[in-house]
């Protein structure tokens, strides 16, 4: 029986991975499969982990590549504590044995912390598919377009874990990082890591169509004191290592920067999104849906951009609660600014201005007020935001104060005539002698016609049109 002699390693986050595991290069197959072997044992429960049969040599060099890697490349590993390190046995020959390393506690049983986790990573992805991305491209802008949204950076640096950031919508750059990793795996994208000790910050690498690029949803995430401003960066989104890496610590770039992946393709280097503030959206191929400066919902195929719809949009000052009729804070015409959001539901898409959410019908191209502002003395209208089939919107008297928040059912009405949707759906009276149209979800028509006598009311309970429209849920 071999003598093995216990050693206590205690290892920095964002070490320097050098010299075994090069920088730069793919991980080597020694080094997947030490983790791939390290990680299932863990999952399954273990701590203490055998890896005799890696020959893996006791060194600070190898044990912190397998540490970091194990770290940043396995976001299921929440609940490692890899702040503490670990602690290994070795043989005299300096072979590493086993590795033991720190379990975080938790106050309910660990089985129940898994699944909670699993149903929130698959919550994420369920919201994810909503938007209905048809490619990786979709699915990357997708899954960039929802943390940014739903997650706020810690400014207490107390979050870095995946299953600690869905709990609590914060986490540092290493959350971040992880999340997106964790994403990325589940939709069977290819994704790795990058990280700079000098400036102590970890991002993402993402594969697409056989080439890296790098992403960094930490610096993509704009600060904001808002609850559901969609702004949002793609300056760090989709670049390769010479629009992306500085030398030095220029403002904007990375330096010091150690990856497994070199980022050579320039495709995305000066894309339109450079110049975008709010989500954009990829239904098709070489299709683009956003908001731009200005405020216009744009549609932009094949580098060819429309504007499918405009307002002359002011986010008005106020004095207390009494609206200003002559100071605002932004005139998305004349200032090229705007506090509109973007969010896709069920065929339609949804933006604001201060007063109203609109809803534009992709199928056929019919714009509709969704929603009106009942009390301008609450503020404008700074932003939204969709959580499944509801619709979160915030009120304020300023762009840079928190607000009030309105949620409201979203719906989208079925394209046809009234008696198109009669056939389909059931008609009944109602107590009161009108008639009743039981619809589940539907999307306003412009040339709709609507019987004598009938009321249209929406989910919200507000009038739609002359008719009324009750849901069959």
């Amino acid at each position: 029986m071999k003598r093995t002699i216990s050693v206590i390693l205690v290892i920095a986050m964002l070490a320097s991975v050098a010299a075994v595991f090069s920088v730069s290069a793919d991980p080597s197959d020694k080094l997947v499969r030490v983790c791939d072997h390290i990680a299932e044992r863990l999952m399954d429960g273990e701590s203490e982990v055998d890896v005799s049969a890696f020959d893996l040599a006791a060194t600070s060099t190898e044990l912190m590549a397998v540490l970091n890697y194990l770290h940043l490349q396995y976001p299921d590993l929440f609940f490692v504590d890899f702040t503490k390190g670990i602690s290994y046995s070795r043989t005299p020959a300096s072979i590493v044995q086993t590795i033991t390393f720190f379990i975080k506690s938790y106050s309910i049983p660990f089985s129940d912390v898994m699944n909670e986790y699993n149903d929130m990573i698959n919550d994420c992805i369920a919201e994810i598919e909503l938007d209905l991305p048809v490619d990786d491209l979709g699915r990357v802008l997708a899954a960039h377009r929802f943390i940014l949204q739903n997650f706020e950076y810690d400014g207490a640096a107390a979050v870095r874990d995946t299953y600690t950031m869905l709990k609590t919508h914060t986490a540092v750059c290493e959350g971040y990082a992880l999340l997106f990793m964790a994403l990325m795996q589940h939709m069977g994208i290819e994704v790795s890591y990058a990280r700079s000790d000098r400036m102590q910050h970890v991002w993402n690498l993402v594969k697409l169509d056989g080439s890296w690029y790098h992403i960094d949803p930490t610096w993509d995430d704009p600060v904001n004191v808002h609850i559901v401003t969609d702004n949002m960066l793609f300056t760090n989104f989709l670049k390769s290592d010479s629009a992306f890496i500085s030398t030095t610590a220029e403002t904007g770039r990375h330096y010091g920067v150690e990856k497994h992946y070199n980022c050579t393709d320039r495709k995305y280097d000066n894309y339109f999104w450079n110049t975008v503030s709010s989500p954009v959206y990829h239904f098709t191929e070489n299709e683009f849906w956003y908001i731009s400066a200005n405020g216009d919902l744009i549609h932009r195929v094949d580098g060819t951009e429309a504007v499918m719809a405009s307002h002359d949009a002011r986010w008005y000052s106020y004095n207390g609660v009494e609206r200003s009729t002559y100071g605002y804070y932004s005139n998305s015409v004349t200032s090229g600014y705007s506090f509109s959001g973007l969010v896709y539901f069920d065929g339609c898409l949804f933006y604001n201005d201060a007063d109203n959410v609109y809803c534009y019908s992709i199928a056929n191209g019919v714009e509709t007020v969704f929603y009106t502002n009942p009390d301008i003395s609450r503020g404008n209208l700074y932003g939204i935001r969709r959580n499944g089939d509801q619709l979160t919107m915030e009120f304020s008297y300023r762009p840079d104060a928190a607000g009030t928040l309105e949620t409201v059912q979203l719906y989208a009405w079925t394209p046809g005539t009234i008696e198109e949707i009669a056939d389909v759906f059931e008609m009944e009276p109602a107590n009161d002698g009108t008639d009743v149209l039981i619809l589940s979800s539907f999307t306003e028509i412009a040339d709709l016609t609507i019987p004598e006598n009938v009321e249209i009311y929406g989910r919200d309970g507000t009038l739609k049109q002359s008719g009324r429209l009750c849901t069959g849920d």
